[in-house]
């Protein structure tokens, strides 16, 4: 019979067990979306999990609508995270990143004043989505690509608008 703390195989990572840390947004970034160093040791102290589903990351301004939430757009914030995934490798842990864009919810406030830009034809209550979802994916995968090489991650999921999870590799 299989045990919680049999090995698997999920997709090209062998996890050790089969404990996955889901993901849970603790909004311990800097005002300029940076990991700190207090998300250094969360993650590290939690790297005997099979695996590591990391917080949502916001994969531009335009996208993240979260006080202290982290980003992976700026060379500064593709270090911090770089700091976290290799403090999990460190101590033997695999962690994937979980690339955020809230789509239509982001609030004004965190745009200067701009409107959101969302895969929706409808707009949130009190809100009006602006520019086409494709031309937002060509630009994160893009871009976003070369973050998550440079961060170290070893698997990307990504939750535009409606949050659905998409293994890529």
């Amino acid at each position: 019979m299989t045990s919680l703390f049999d090995p698997i195989q999920l997709g090209t990572i062998k996890a050790p067990n089969r404990i996955l840390m889901a993901p849970m947004t603790r909004a311990r970034g800097t005002r300029g979306h940076i990991p700190t160093p207090i998300m250094v040791d969360y993650y590290a102290q939690r790297a005997s999990a099979g695996l590591i589903i990391s917080e949502a990351i916001g994969i531009n301004q335009l996208g993240l609508g979260w006080p202290y939430a982290t980003g992976l757009w700026m060379q500064e914030q593709i270090a911090g995270w770089r700091k976290v995934t290799d403090a999990v490798h460190e101590n033997g842990g695999r962690i994937i990143a979980q690339l955020w864009q809230m789509g239509r919810v982001v609030h004004s406030s965190f745009l200067d004043g701009g409107q959101p830009v969302s895969a929706s034809a409808t707009t949130a209550p009190n809100m009006r989505s602006l520019s086409p979802f494709f031309s937002f994916c060509y630009f994160a995968l893009e871009r976003f690509y070369r973050s998550v090489f440079n961060s170290k991650f070893q698997e990307t999921s990504v939750c535009c608008a409606v949050r659905i999870a998409v293994i890529m590799p």
